[in-house]
Parts: structure tokens; C-alpha cells; sequence
């Protein structure tokens, strides 16, 4: 396993610790939401239910992987299950885009929308160290997305969704990328100031070896 894919998974288990007591919040927020949008109080305690303890178990399941273990006891294994468990989680989240839209009413289509591409930006603007992580997580809300545009294409009989929603999810991949590369220069520009900095470290060990050599010459 890469060391790079490994760093990025072990920063994640940080970030969905740190950030699971704020999703709880948001996503209890958005049932609620549902409820005064005519999406079925039912349908709205089930699907922040779920999605609130796949959050959760998702710590654990950081948890159980990282602590304790060093980089070389982790596997392929243990990356594809937490892509797998981030992919389903996601799914199931995107779920509350699709809540809103069949309601039928313009507001609440409109909320979903609102909701899906928020948590687009958010997970392009946090996930930005491994392309593998991102995908996992990212994918199904971004099919969610696209899907619900072609749906309200389709419903409407206009291909305005549809355009929208490919100019919105381009501009935010054109974001992503461009934060993958700002990162990338600004590692690689530390990667070179460690390196002058050894450079610099071994010319002055040379240089005082050189001058104690001197020295010892000079009173013998």
C-alpha cells in the first residue's frame, strides 16, 4: 500500500472522529427538514437513523483498523473495506436528495438540490489527499446528482436540469482538482526546503569535521 494513500486514510480516521457529534447534528437537521416539506416523518426518522449510526460505525471501524497497527500491518483488505463502508454510507445519505424531489413540490426539489451539492463541496473540499478516498465517498452522491438532474429532465421535458447540474459538477471538479494541485506544489516545495535543509545540515558537518581536522594538524 502507498504511503500516500496510507497518510490520507489515517488523516480520515482524524476528520470522522473530530466530525461525527457536527454530521449527527446536520443530518438530525435535515430530517427535520424533511418533516415541514411534506417528506414522511416515517421516511425522515428511518433515513437519518441509519445514516447516523453508519457514521458511527464508521469510527469504529477507523478505530479497530488504525489503532495499534503500523503501516506495514495495514492491507489492501482493510483500505477496500473502509471504501466500501464510505461508499455505503454515502449512498444511503444521498438517499435524502431523492426524499425531497418525489415529494413533487418546486421548494423541496429545490432543498434537495441545495443539500446534494452542499455535501459535494464539502467532500471535494475535504478529501483532497487521496483521489481513492474521494472517489469512495464522493461517487454516489455524485450519481445522485446527475441522476436527479436527468430525472427532473425527464419530468419537465426540458434539458435545463440536466445542463445545470453537469456545469455545477464540473466547476466543482475543476475546484477539487485545482486544490489537488495547489497541495501538490505546496508538498513538493516543503519536500525541496527538507532536502536543502539536509544539504545545508551535511556542509556544516563537513565543514566543522574539515576544521577540527585542521586544528588537530595544526597543534601536532
Amino acid at each position: 500500500m502507498m504511503q500516500p494513500t496510507l497518510n490520507a486514510f489515517r488523516a480520515n480516521a482524524t476528520v470522522v472522529a473530530r466530525e461525527l457529534p457536527a454530521r449527527t447534528f446536520l443530518t438530525t437537521g435535515v430530517a427535520i427538514i424533511m418533516t415541514t416539506l411534506d417528506v414522511p416523518a416515517l421516511a425522515a426518522v428511518v433515513w437519518a437513523g441509519v445514516s447516523i449510526a453508519l457514521l458511527a460505525i464508521e469510527v469504529v471501524i477507523y478505530r479497530l483498523i488504525f489503532n495499534g497497527r503500523s503501516d506495514h500491518e495495514i492491507t489492501p483488505g482493510h483500505i477496500t473495506v473502509l471504501c466500501a463502508h464510505s461508499a455505503l454510507t454515502s449512498g444511503i445519505y444521498s438517499a435524502a436528495t431523492w426524499m425531497f424531489v418525489l415529494t413533487g413540490d418546486v421548494v423541496t426539489a429545490f432543498a434537495g438540490a441545495v443539500f446534494s451539492a452542499g455535501t459535494l463541496f464539502h467532500l471535494m473540499s475535504l478529501l483532497t489527499n487521496s483521489r481513492l478516498l474521494f472517489v469512495s465517498a464522493a461517487a454516489p452522491h455524485a450519481l445522485s446528482f446527475v441522476g436527479l438532474a436527468i430525472y427532473l429532465s425527464f419530468v419537465q421535458g426540458s434539458p435545463a436540469p440536466a445542463l445545470a447540474s453537469l456545469l455545477l459538477f464540473g466547476a466543482l471538479m475543476e475546484a477539487y482538482n485545482g486544490h489537488r494541485r495547489t497541495l501538490r506544489i505546496l508538498h513538493e516545495a516543503k519536500d525541496e526546503a527538507m532536502r536543502e535543509r539536509e544539504a545545508a545540515t551535511e556542509a556544516n558537518k563537513a565543514k566543522s569535521g574539515f576544521l577540527a581536522n585542521m586544528s588537530h594538524e595544526i597543534r601536532t
